[in-house]
């Protein structure tokens, strides 16, 4: 079938970047190359990089380029200064001007700015220095997803995890000095509470004994601790009554999780950086004042937040 420049695709572009892992307020460099999927002749005049804080990038480096019918060609290279926080995957489009020629190759036709469909680059961005957590979770298969979800986001916000049983080894005769160990060398706890257990008092879905005992050694260690809780939980004890962050979650719907997390971990990150040394009642200010500008804890109160 003919070519038809209305309907059928244009070109493609094709992004190498030697970076695969950038920091805050570093420099990423690319390398742009673009094959034409056409069988008329295509030419390129400018390009724009789009990156995901709303600002574009004009590239000077594309003069003139004219590809052959299945030609593939090398169009410039860029170089994008990340944001200082950053977090988890960034993703450019690029908007190249383009031509495309009659079946004799005389007469160009101003196509516009065509963008890329999809997004041809995707770079991890990661917060440093990197920060070292006591990961309080469930190694439980029904957990799976809630835990790598978790472990996701906490990596793209510049946290690596630590758990008891997962990647520290452990017996029973070592597990109280390991729990007490790890949680002295992490900066921060995030504890999972997932509905492992039964009351049989209330009949009310808990978390396993393990949960509230590590909740415990980190506030004893004065480690900031951050709570995610399964709806159907209900918490008791100091797990309850601890002034800190407490985010429910419906194991089928994470979202809104994610999102309190991208509010909360930017505040740790930055408590973390500056304070020398973690007391529990700064990361309790810290707490208050980031949950009044957010209004975040609007309606938590009965998991120990103020109103």
């Amino acid at each position: 079938m003919p070519f038809n420049p209305a309907t059928d695709a244009i070109w493609q572009v094709q992004v190498y970047c030697p970076q695969h892992l950038v920091g805050p307020g570093q420099q990423m460099s690319c390398h742009v190359s673009a094959q034409n999927l056409t069988d008329r002749l295509i030419g390129f005049s400018e390009a724009v990089i789009e990156v995901p804080w709303g600002t574009t990038f004009p590239d000077p480096a594309i003069n003139g380029k004219v590809l052959a019918p299945g030609e593939a060609q090398y169009l410039a290279s860029f170089t994008v200064t990340m944001p200082e926080d950053p977090a988890g995957w960034v993703e450019f489009g690029f908007h190249l001007r383009t031509w495309v020629f009659d079946v004799t190759g005389s007469t160009p036709t101003d196509m516009g700015f065509l963008r890329t469909q999809g997004n041809p680059l995707r770079v991890w961005l990661s917060p440093t220095p990197r920060y070292r957590v006591f990961l309080s979770k469930s190694n439980h298969p029904a957990d799976y997803f809630v835990v790598n979800t978790v472990k996701d986001v906490l990596n793209a916000y510049g946290f690596d995890c630590y758990t008891l049983g997962d990647n520290v080894p452990v017996n029973r005769d070592t597990l109280i000095p390991a729990l007490q160990n790890e949680i002295g060398r992490a900066n921060a706890t995030i504890a999972v509470a997932s509905p492992r257990d039964i009351s049989g008092i209330t009949g009310q879905a808990t978390a396993m004994q393990w949960f509230y005992d590590e909740v415990a050694v980190s506030n004893a260690l004065a480690r900031p601790v951050i709570i995610l809780f399964d709806e159907s939980v209900h918490l008791t004890g100091l797990a309850e009554t601890l002034p800190c962050p407490k985010i429910p979650y419906a194991p089928t719907k994470l979202d809104p999780v994610v999102s309190e997390l991208n509010q909360w971990l930017p505040a740790l990150r930055d408590f973390l950086r500056n304070t020398q040394r973690q007391v529990a009642d700064q990361w309790q200010q810290r707490i208050y004042a980031e949950a009044y500008r957010q209004g975040l804890l609007a309606g938590r109160s009965r998991h120990g937040m103020p109103n």
